[in-house]
C-alpha cells in the first residue's frame, strides 16, 4: 500500500504527493481529513496548508504571517501545524526548542559583539530576519532583505 506521508518533522507533515495522484487522491480532501484528525487530539491549534501559506489573501490570524514568512515551497511542508501553547513534540525525551510562533519563543535575546558595534542595550523590537542584513551593512555587503527586515542601525557607531 502507498504511503500518504512522505515523513514527519515534528510537528509538521510533508504528504507524498506522488503515491496521491498515483491513487487518484484529491489533496484537499486528504488535507481536510488530516487536518480534523489533528485538530481533534488535544495537540493542536490550528493546521496550515500550503495553499494557506502561499495565498496572499489578507487575514487577522497573526500567526499566518509568520508561517507565511517562513514556508518555501520545495523544503517546506504540505501541512505546518501550529501546536497549543506550551505543547512540545520531539522524538527525544525532554528537552525545549525555539520552533513556535508563540511569544515566550520569539522573544529571546540577540548579541552581537566586535568593534564595528556600540556596547549596550537596545530595547527596539527586532528579530532573525535581521541579522543577516544587519552583518551585511556591518561587512559593506549588499545583502537581500524579507519586507519585515530591519537594519538594526542603533547599534552602529555613528547611529
Amino acid at each position: 500500500m502507498d504511503d500518504l506521508i512522505l515523513s514527519y518533522s515534528p510537528p509538521d507533515f510533508y504528504l507524498n504527493l506522488e503515491s496521491m495522484r498515483r491513487l487518484n487522491l484529491n489533496r484537499k480532501d486528504l488535507e481536510a481529513t488530516a487536518i480534523k484528525a489533528l485538530l481533534g487530539t488535544s495537540l493542536v491549534a490550528k493546521v496550515y496548508t500550503a495553499d494557506d501559506l502561499t495565498s496572499t489573501q489578507a487575514s487577522p490570524d497573526s500567526y499566518l504571517t509568520l508561517f507565511r514568512n517562513a514556508f518555501f515551497e520545495p523544503r517546506s511542508p504540505q501541512l505546518t501545524v501550529l501546536l497549543k501553547p506550551y505543547i512540545y513534540l520531539n522524538s527525544l525525551p525532554g528537552g525545549t526548542g525555539h520552533g513556535t510562533v508563540y511569544d515566550y519563543d520569539r522573544h529571546v535575546p540577540i548579541v552581537f559583539m566586535g568593534s564595528a558595534v556600540k556596547s549596550g542595550s537596545y530595547n527596539a523590537d527586532c528579530g532573525p530576519e535581521d541579522i543577516a542584513p544587519t552583518l551585511g551593512l556591518i561587512l559593506g555587503l549588499d545583502f537581500p532583505r524579507e519586507p519585515d527586515s530591519r537594519l538594526l542601525r542603533e547599534m552602529l557607531p555613528g547611529s
